[in-house]
């Protein structure tokens, strides 16, 4: 299963590239959310629990703030609700320790992906990424580690084609 695991992990790389070089919101958790799916998936064959109930909750936390602006998804309780189950869910799944670091990721990207600009969305994922680079070297899982160093260059890539060059062209 590890294999398998593995395999999945690179696909996860992959779609990890995309999410923070989108220039609109919408599209960036769009992105994020075919991402946690793979993610999820990665962990689980890894054995890696934590990181694969964040990735689950985040799945459904992707889905609401894909649909902010319905009335539904707008509700102030989701918000609570992603912050009360990460920590929930890496101490029912969690070890050890290091558990508790997809728990501080998952927490933050509640900050992130409920941000109404992707450039602030941008500031709340390098804690994030650091969080999941951490916990990636520490579970041995070589594509989580790949990925946190393409996310972080992508997330730098994302400041400088869309907060910088382009607040240049338009001025």
């Amino acid at each position: 299963m590890r294999f398998v695991g593995e395999i999945v992990g690179y696909l996860g790389i992959f779609l990890s590239i995309l999410i923070y070089i989108q220039g609109k919101r919408k599209n960036l958790v769009f992105f994020k959310l075919v991402s946690d799916v793979v993610w999820c998936v990665h962990y689980t064959l890894l054995g890696a629990y934590s990181g694969a109930a964040i990735g689950f909750i985040a799945i459904f936390r992707e889905f609401v703030f894909l649909n902010k602006g319905k009335k539904w998804a707008d509700n102030k309780l989701w918000f609570i609700i992603f912050l009360v189950l990460s920590p929930t869910a890496s101490i029912i799944t969690g070890k050890n320790i290091y558990c508790f670091l997809p728990a501080i990721a998952a927490f933050l990207s509640v900050f992130c992906f409920y941000q109404r600009k992707a450039k602030k969305s941008r500031y709340f994922a390098i804690p994030i990424s650091l969080c999941m680079l951490t916990y990636d070297i520490l579970v041995s899982s070589t594509q989580g580690i790949i990925n946190e160093i393409f996310t972080l260059s992508s997330i730098f890539i994302g400041f400088i084609v869309n907060d910088i060059v382009k607040k240049r062209k338009e001025k």
